[in-house]
Protein backbone atom coordinates (compact mmCIF):
# COMPACT_ATOMS: atom_id res chain seq x y z
CA UNK A 1 0.00 0.00 0.00
CA UNK A 2 1.38 3.37 -0.86
CA UNK A 3 0.70 7.04 0.58
CA UNK A 4 1.10 9.97 -0.24
CA UNK A 5 1.10 13.38 1.47
CA UNK A 6 -1.31 15.35 0.67
CA UNK A 7 -2.31 18.93 2.25
CA UNK A 8 -5.80 20.79 3.65
CA UNK A 9 -5.88 24.28 4.09
CA UNK A 10 -6.50 25.46 7.69
CA UNK A 11 -8.44 29.10 8.28
CA UNK A 12 -5.07 30.65 8.60
CA UNK A 13 -4.97 30.50 4.83
CA UNK A 14 -8.73 32.34 4.33
CA UNK A 15 -7.36 34.80 7.04
CA UNK A 16 -4.53 35.56 4.82
CA UNK A 17 -6.29 36.44 1.91
CA UNK A 18 -8.70 38.12 3.27
CA UNK A 19 -5.69 40.15 5.36
CA UNK A 20 -3.87 40.70 2.05
CA UNK A 21 -7.00 41.69 0.57
CA UNK A 22 -6.13 39.03 -2.37
CA UNK A 23 -8.58 37.07 -4.11
CA UNK A 24 -9.00 33.19 -4.60
CA UNK A 25 -8.99 33.45 -8.27
CA UNK A 26 -5.54 35.34 -7.61
CA UNK A 27 -4.11 32.64 -5.25
CA UNK A 28 -4.86 30.02 -7.65
CA UNK A 29 -3.16 31.41 -10.21
CA UNK A 30 0.23 31.75 -8.43
CA UNK A 31 -0.39 28.01 -6.98
CA UNK A 32 -1.19 26.70 -11.19
CA UNK A 33 -4.29 25.68 -10.02
CA UNK A 34 -8.18 26.27 -11.12
CA UNK A 35 -10.14 28.35 -8.97
CA UNK A 36 -12.22 25.51 -8.49
CA UNK A 37 -10.02 23.45 -7.03
CA UNK A 38 -8.84 26.41 -4.77
CA UNK A 39 -12.51 26.98 -3.30
CA UNK A 40 -13.46 23.17 -2.84
CA UNK A 41 -9.41 23.01 -0.87
CA UNK A 42 -10.53 26.46 1.23
CA UNK A 43 -13.92 24.60 1.88
CA UNK A 44 -12.04 21.41 2.98
CA UNK A 45 -13.37 19.62 0.58
CA UNK A 46 -10.71 18.58 -1.25
CA UNK A 47 -6.20 18.34 -0.81
CA UNK A 48 -3.56 19.23 -2.76
CA UNK A 49 0.31 18.16 -3.02
CA UNK A 50 3.14 19.78 -1.93
CA UNK A 51 4.37 21.83 -4.54
CA UNK A 52 0.99 24.02 -4.86
CA UNK A 53 0.96 24.25 -1.64
CA UNK A 54 4.55 25.70 -1.05
CA UNK A 55 3.21 28.22 -4.27
CA UNK A 56 0.53 29.42 -1.85
CA UNK A 57 3.16 29.94 0.99
CA UNK A 58 5.76 31.48 -0.75
CA UNK A 59 3.17 34.11 -2.83
CA UNK A 60 1.44 34.99 0.59
CA UNK A 61 4.40 35.23 2.59
CA UNK A 62 3.05 33.35 5.01
CA UNK A 63 5.04 29.81 6.77
CA UNK A 64 3.67 26.73 5.17
CA UNK A 65 2.33 24.96 8.26
CA UNK A 66 0.65 28.13 8.99
CA UNK A 67 -1.73 27.66 6.39
CA UNK A 68 -1.07 23.70 5.51
CA UNK A 69 -1.45 20.15 7.47
CA UNK A 70 -0.60 17.18 6.07
CA UNK A 71 -2.81 14.42 5.56
CA UNK A 72 -2.27 10.81 4.66
CA UNK A 73 -4.10 9.81 2.08
CA UNK A 74 -4.13 5.85 0.71
CA UNK A 75 -2.91 5.71 -2.98
CA UNK A 76 -4.31 2.80 -5.24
Amino acid sequence: MDTTTRYRATDQLTATLRDQERSRRWLARKMKVSATLLTLLVQGKRTVSAEPAHRAAEALGAPFGSLFVPVEEETT
